[in-house]
């Protein structure tokens, strides 16, 4: 135990969770390349940049929330510890159930453009590429946090940048061009949207995928020096910081792009080295080869991200697996690095399964399906806390407005940006995490014969955990039915490429290989959890 506690001496100061929630929006960064530019830019066409500063204005908003819930309960866990002690261990083991939608698919979202860069630089399968790069996160997550946070901020310098090296490549290129008092006036004007300010908002949609992480320091707060300060700060320097990055990198990269090639964008997964290729098609010695830089930069800001997601979801694996909601196995650390090996193997285990079999479009949108959400929770979590404190003007507006404000951002983009498909399964997600609180609830409070008097009748809170059971089982089995029906009949798929990505579905190896380490991973994760436990080595 001696030993542990000496690794575990030291702890992270405000700039290194600035950094955890920076690479944890670093796939954005490559979405953004990627993704995000192709969706948001079908909306809005030139506007892309209010779009993203929208978002950006959402997710400041929700920090606020975050940042005051983090300093009353400065404890790790993140959601789960706030929505726990503020209503409960019912509702916030719900909260953290929707909260898990986002942390075990944000590394598959990390790994798949990955995937798509190395395809284009080296022609390589994307399946090996994922492959390879899942079980290298895997390995520096459980070497400790230190390393971790080293290997984040080596791979963080080299995306940025190589990401603003471009952006003001394109600001010269378009001045060059002739074009840029034009084109620079209407990124920022609502005349840019196609469809005015409506383009705006539904793009703004698609574009808080690329700031989902901001709060992912609040995960870390056991391993934080002076939590109570640190993570609230770190949250809302992360959301600042993320907003202006990602806004002057979508306003260049909408330089970089011809009026007339806006819908062009439609036919591109990997939009941006193209465009680094016409870009830095004169610059010596490489000419048009110059676009790899970009491909680099992706495959490195899928990596920063995939690993800074590992390590935040799974001391959110830990916390629960201490505090009873999940086996206790997952709260078991390595007596050598202190870090929760079971968690970090499932973790990574779940993320390489996504990331090989799952459509990108849905892995994308899943994302959201559970982070807004979540955050619309935390907003209200932090007026709820507040809501008995009779407060100043500042108060008022601090822990009523702001919150309040944050429940509706939150709530448009839930009803306008999430299609109809990722809204059925987020009520499906929901009822099955209705259908686990009550089946806990069901294994707590089943009575004891020492408990029972004599003519006593069997406890109240297990009769309703029961009925409860029975219930949100019988109204998950109907809402997969009709999910099933109306998928059938009306469900569109979502696809907005016309180029098809190669998923190791498609190849028997790698389906085999792929599910071989998923299995191994998990394996290796739980022998070595067994193994701390009986040596007494947990923490």
């Amino acid at each position: 135990m001696e030993h542990l506690e000496g690794k575990k001496a030291r702890k992270l100061t405000t700039s290194e969770t600035v950094l955890l929630g920076l690479s944890f929006m670093a796939p954005a960064l490559s979405l953004l390349a990627t993704f995000n530019l192709v969706m948001v830019a079908g909306y809005t066409w030139a506007a892309v940049p209010l779009a993203y500063l929208f978002a950006g204005f959402t997710v400041i908003v929700t920090a606020g929330s975050f940042a005051d819930l983090s300093k009353t309960h400065p404890e790790g866990g993140s959601v789960w510890a706030y929505s726990k002690n503020i209503l409960g261990i019912n509702l916030g083991q719900l909260s953290v159930w929707i909260y898990l939608l986002e942390l075990l698919v944000v590394p598959a979202a990390a790994l798949i453009p990955v995937g798509f860069f190395a395809q284009e630089w080296l022609g390589i399968s994307p399946w090996l590429t994922v492959l390879i790069a899942m079980a290298i996160v895997v390995l520096v997550a459980n070497a400790g946090i230190n390393l971790s946070f080293r290997t984040m901020a080596i791979l963080f310098g080299i995306q940025i940048v190589i990401l603003l090296t471009f952006a003001i490549s394109s600001i010269v290129w378009e001045k060059k061009a002739g074009t840029y008092s034009f084109m620079a006036g209407v990124a920022l004007s609502q005349s840019g949207s196609l469809m005015g300010l409506a383009g705006i908002m539904v793009g703004a949609a698609a574009a808080v995928y690329s700031f989902l992480g901001f709060e992912s320091s609040a995960a870390l707060a056991n391993e934080t020096e002076m939590p109570e300060k640190t993570i609230p700060r770190s949250i809302i320097l992360t959301a600042i910081i993320g907003t202006v990055l990602n806004t002057f990198l979508a306003w260049a990269f909408v330089l970089a792009i011809p009026t007339k090639g806006l819908f062009s964008l439609l036919y591109y997964i990997n939009p941006v080295p193209a465009m680094a290729g016409v870009i830095w098609q004169n610059v010596p010695p490489f000419y048009s080869a110059w676009r790899h830089v970009i491909n680099l930069g992706g495959i490195v800001a899928g990596v920063t991200g995939a690993l800074a997601s590992v390590t935040a979801a799974s001391r959110v694996l830990e916390q629960l697996g201490k505090d009873g909601i999940i086996p206790p196995a997952f709260s078991r650390t390595s007596a050598r690095y202190g870090t929760p090996t079971l968690a970090i193997a499932s973790v990574g285990a779940i993320g390489l399964a996504l990331a090989q079999f799952a459509p990108w479009e849905s892995i994308a949108y899943l994302i959201a399906t559970g982070a807004v959400p979540t955050f619309l929770i935390v907003n209200f979590l932090s007026f709820w806390q507040r809501r008995q404190v009779k407060p100043t003007f500042y108060g008022a507006l601090r822990h009523w407005v702001v919150p309040w404000l944050g429940v509706i951002l939150c709530a448009w983009i839930i009803v306008v940006g999430l299609p109809t498909r990722m809204k059925m399964i987020l009520m499906l997600w929901i009822l099955v995490g209705i259908v686990l609180v009550f089946l806990r609830m069901q294994i707590k409070s089943t009575p004891s014969l020492g408990r029972l008097g004599r003519g006593d009748a069997p406890d109240d809170a297990s009769h309703r955990s029961r009925v409860g059971l029975y219930a949100s089982t019988a109204a998950l089995i109907i809402g997969i039915v009709a999910f099933g029906i109306w998928h059938r009949f009306s469900g569109g798929s979502l696809v907005w490429w016309h180029a098809k990505a190669p998923y190791a579905a498609d190849n028997p190896l790698a389906t085999i290989l792929t599910l071989a380490l998923v299995v191994a991973v998990i394996a290796v994760g739980l022998g070595r959890s067994r193994q701390e436990e009986k040596g007494g080595e947990v923490r």
